[in-house]
């Protein structure tokens, strides 16, 4: 069996670091084609616009405004019940997994935060406390580690736990190379979709 080298493992490490920049670029140019587009259709629909139109988007806005209220509303009585030392964010749980010079982190958060709606009748924000699981991969030699991945927000504890365990099972035993290898996948078949997004919507990579 050929003995994996510390060389190797660096190339294999930098060679997924390059994969990650490519993704970022790749969400970041498909954000500004969405939203370039997106400004781009309200403003040929307002252009087109009629009175019925303007009368029918008059009271969608009105049902849409009651129902941001109310959903505020919600939110901060659901807050005043809750003590102040909770509203914050915390590390439920981490667990790390090491593989020769490699380590898989799992991390279980807390997350308290504003959370911001913007519809056409106008925003609202509100306080809300999510869950954060994800997983990252470490190269301990250089103390280097990867983006978030396999990222999932959760509204309950309990179903934020569910995939925390499932996490910890899954990849306890997994060497660095099958993860980063399926990872690697996924960033593919990802950007895949992206780039054709963003060609569909007319624009250029």
């Amino acid at each position: 069996m050929k003995k994996v080298t510390k060389n190797s493992d660096d190339d294999m490490f930098s060679t997924f670091l390059v994969k990650e920049k490519e993704l970022a670029y790749v969400e970041k140019r498909h954000a500004q084609a969405s939203i370039i587009k997106m400004s781009d259709d309200l403003k040929e629909r307002e252009s087109k616009a009629t009175f019925f139109t303007r009368i029918k988007d008059f009271f969608n806005d009105c049902s849409d405004a009651r129902a941001m209220k109310k959903l505020k509303r919600e939110s901060e009585e659901l807050f005043s019940k809750i003590p102040d030392e909770e509203k914050c964010n915390k590390e439920i749980d981490h667990k790390g997994f090491k593989h020769g010079n490699f380590k898989t982190h799992i991390f279980f958060e807390q997350i308290y935060r504003e959370k911001n709606i913007i519809a056409d009748c106008g925003g609202i924000h509100f306080p809300v406390i999510e869950y954060n699981v994800y997983i990252r991969i470490e190269y301990t030699p250089a103390e280097i580690w990867t983006e978030k991945h396999l990222e999932k927000v959760f509204e309950t504890y309990a179903d934020a736990e569910k995939y925390y365990i499932f996490l910890r099972k899954e990849y306890k035993d997994k060497s660095a190379k099958i993860v980063l290898d399926y990872l690697t996948e996924k960033i593919d078949s990802h950007c895949d979709v992206l780039k054709k997004r963003i060609i569909d919507l007319g624009f250029e990579l």
